[in-house]
């Protein structure tokens, strides 16, 4: 019975995989008079599947919802020679038009017609064109989605929602499929694989594309096409996966990219002083594998499935991990301690202050804090500071690399990964660093890292806190909480003399600012049957 269910299976994949392709065509003599009743036989010749029709009163012939592929068409008709088509290449969504035309003779004489020419298209009006499977396989795509081929029909861009480049996207950046079409935007497209409606339900993007090698020829069209797409106005993409055949094939690959083969970023080094380490060069890991195999069901003595049943199969796995120069300002050792006396003297160039001198006021007197003198300090007494806070950023928050000029320029510069929209992640661990990913700025604003699994240091492990160095983590794909594990939370400050100091507004003061230190780690798995 397992066989039975097995086998009906494999056949309505098949069936599942069938468009609106179509060879059709009249057949006369040589006095130009149609001819009824001949006998017309279709053949597939990778699979060796066969159909046969008889002709009309009208001399027509149509095979219509056939699969795409290699075909030959044999015409027959008593006291008519034989005429054989062989060659003929049927794309996706194609109609195409064979017209006989019989001579008078023996039937066992037999004419065969090579179709090397393009056939011309007079069936339909719609404009578009098709991508094969040469086009697909042999051309270079950045991150092997079939939308970059898909740019390639005149007035196709990419989307919003995929960037301005095709490397965007969600939920997996860079494996979605968001087209533009004469102006149209993405939402107004529509993509179906073998026939099916392949989009998301509220954005008409497709989130997923097939693997490369699984695919066997798409289309786009972008005006002018047949009322069955009537839903949208935008592209409409038709994507065919690849069926087997009666020769059981096979692809295995594997690409590689690696920062070990690749030179370094410009600005990670920039401005480097003499004797100083170099920075190590942004790790890059980027593993694109997989396979696609297919054939002839086949079970010795049990059931042969050559010219009838067939099987495919398709894996592709994405390990990634991407880090980039980025650029912070990390509170000093000063800052930690209430000593924001730095604030009082702003960076002279070229005689002039970059800015007026920004003064630390008590939220309780509205007055500066100063010394026994009354001179003002910007020193904020440590009993005034609220402690959970301030062991919040000790704990979370890397000391500066370097000391800029101006105490509140960038004093962070290493390779770290985008920072991730999701909320600030947790469950670090560290062999070399005890410092851990920085928390947002600001409740509002999204975390600064993924969840980390794994951290070390770009550089040596430091001798003492003021030169530790920036970490660097690899992160996974994770859901994300907003309390960091095994820390304790802060409580609300209390009113009185223990608020946290605030500062009062001065003429353009830069705010520290907080950058991710998370490496991207993403993993993908794309299994096709």
């Amino acid at each position: 019975m397992w066989r039975l269910t097995l086998l009906l299976s494999l056949c309505a994949v098949g069936f599942a995989q069938t468009t609106s392709t179509e060879i059709l065509g009249t057949i006369t003599d040589s006095t130009s008079a149609v001819v009824s009743g001949a006998r017309v036989t279709l053949l597939r010749t990778d699979t060796g599947e066969r159909r046969t029709v008889t002709t009309a009163n009208t001399g027509n012939y149509s095979f219509p919802l056939i699969e795409i592929g290699n075909y030959t068409v044999t015409a027959e008709m008593q006291g008519f020679q034989t005429q054989e088509k062989t060659g003929i290449r049927l794309q996706l969504q194609q109609k195409v038009r064979l017209d006989f035309l019989l001579a008078v003779g023996n039937t066992k004489e037999t004419i065969e017609v090579q179709a090397a020419t393009v056939q011309l298209k007079t069936e339909d009006a719609a404009v578009g064109q098709v991508i094969d499977n040469k086009r697909i396989v042999e051309l270079p795509l950045n991150g092997r989605n079939i939308a970059t081929l898909a740019v390639l029909t005149p007035g196709v861009q990419f989307g919003l929602r995929q960037g301005l480049d095709g490397s965007a996207g969600s939920p997996i950046p860079g494996r979605s499929v968001a087209l533009t079409a004469n102006g149209q935007r993405e939402n107004n497209q529509q993509i179906s694989l073998d026939g099916v409606t392949a989009a998301n339900s509220r954005v008409n993007v497709m989130v997923f594309t097939p693997s490369i090698d699984a695919i066997e020829e798409f289309k786009v069209q972008t005006s002018s096409y047949s009322a069955e797409y009537g839903q949208n106005n935008g592209a409409v993409v038709q994507i065919a996966l690849k069926s087997g055949t009666n020769q059981l094939r096979g692809t295995l690959f594997e690409f590689l990219r690696n920062d070990k083969l690749a030179a370094e970023n410009y600005f990670l080094n920039l401005g480097l002083l003499p004797g100083q380490t170099r920075r190590e060069k942004n790790r890059l890991r980027r593993n694109q594998f997989g396979v696609f195999a297919g054939g002839p069901v086949y079970a010795p003595k049990i059931y042969d499935g050559r010219n009838k049943t067939f099987w495919s199969f398709n894996y592709e796995g994405l390990r990634q991990t991407i880090e980039n120069v980025r650029e912070a300002n990390w509170f000093p050792e000063a800052f930690r301690g209430g000593d924001f006396s730095a604030l009082l003297t702003p960076l002279v160039r070229d005689g002039r202050a970059i800015r007026a001198p920004i003064i630390i006021h008590d939220p309780v007197t509205g007055e500066p804090f100063r010394d026994s003198t009354g001179r003002i300090t910007n020193i904020i007494p440590p009993s005034r500071i609220y402690k959970p806070a301030q062991d919040y950023i000790n704990r979370y928050l890397p000391l500066p690399q370097f000391q800029p000029a101006d105490i509140l320029d960038i004093n962070v510069r290493a390779s770290s990964s985008p920072p991730s929209p999701c909320r600030l992640a947790a469950q670090t661990t560290s062999s070399s660093s005890p410092t851990a990913p920085p928390p947002s700025p600001s409740p509002s604003a999204s975390c600064a890292a993924r969840l980390a699994t794994t951290t070390r240091t770009a550089t040596a492990p430091p001798k003492n806190r003021s030169s530790r160095s920036l970490p660097r983590t690899s992160s996974r794909s994770n859901h994300c909480s907003e309390k960091p594990a095994n820390s304790p939370a802060p409580r609300p400050p209390s009113p009185g003399p223990t608020t946290a100091p605030t500062s009062a507004p001065s003429a353009g003061p830069r705010s520290p600012a907080v950058a991710s230190t998370a490496g991207s780690h993403s993993k993908t798995d794309s299994p096709t049957a």
